[in-house]
């Protein structure tokens, strides 16, 4: 559904497939842990970085000031208030720009959508979601998200992600982070491990 909201994608579009119907990815529980640990994550960011409301920003306060420094090209305070899905900010030169993926969907290029969204979803890909991709403060609230889920009592371990585009892609970002195939995301939930108190 986020998914969805995100890009608006038709129905048609990229669906999750669940590996187990009654696998942890499907509970209930893990759900509510997945909003929980969101929502939280932006409470989080707000700490590490701007400790006293309305006072500065310092972005060298968590992971030694090294979080984005290989996912975003610059990096500023984000407004105040945007609406949701609302893309903040320019990726490094390598990685693909949400702007030229919405794009794509919005001119109903699916096959080059499906493209590029897996440059996102790909195996050596670095980032937690596609949500994460959309701002720096998603990116560490996402990746957040995904240290939680991984590290709760029953883990998260796979969610496949199926779609089309010049091929069939099946990505499945939390199988990668556990097989230790997404080395910037694993180092990116590593700056965590510093400030949580494990699972």
């Amino acid at each position: 559904m986020v998914f969805g909201q995100l890009l608006g994608w038709a129905t048609s579009g990229p669906k999750y497939i669940s590996p187990d119907p009654n696998g942890p990815a499907n509970a209930a529980g893990m759900t509510v842990l997945a909003a929980l640990a969101h929502e939280f994550g932006h409470v989080f960011w707000y700490d590490n970085f701007r400790p006293a409301p309305g006072g500065a920003y310092d972005f060298n306060t968590f992971c030694g000031g090294a979080f984005y420094d290989n996912s975003w090209q610059d990096f500023k305070p984000p407004r105040l208030w945007r609406e949701f899905g609302d893309p903040q900010y320019q990726h490094k030169p390598y990685d693909v720009q949400i702007s030229q993926l919405a794009l794509s969907v919005s001119l109903g290029t699916y096959s080059k959508a499906g493209d590029l969204l897996h440059r996102i979803y790909k195996k050596e890909g670095h980032w937690a979601s596609l949500f994460a991709a959309f701002s720096p403060d998603e990116d560490f609230v996402e990746t957040f998200k995904l240290y939680v889920l991984a590290n709760t009592t029953t883990p998260l371990r796979s969610l496949p992600l199926v779609y089309s585009g010049t091929a069939a892609y099946n990505d499945d970002i939390p199988a990668d982070y556990y097989n230790k195939n997404k080395h910037e995301l694993k180092r990116k939930t590593d700056c965590f491990k510093d400030v949580v108190n494990g699972p």
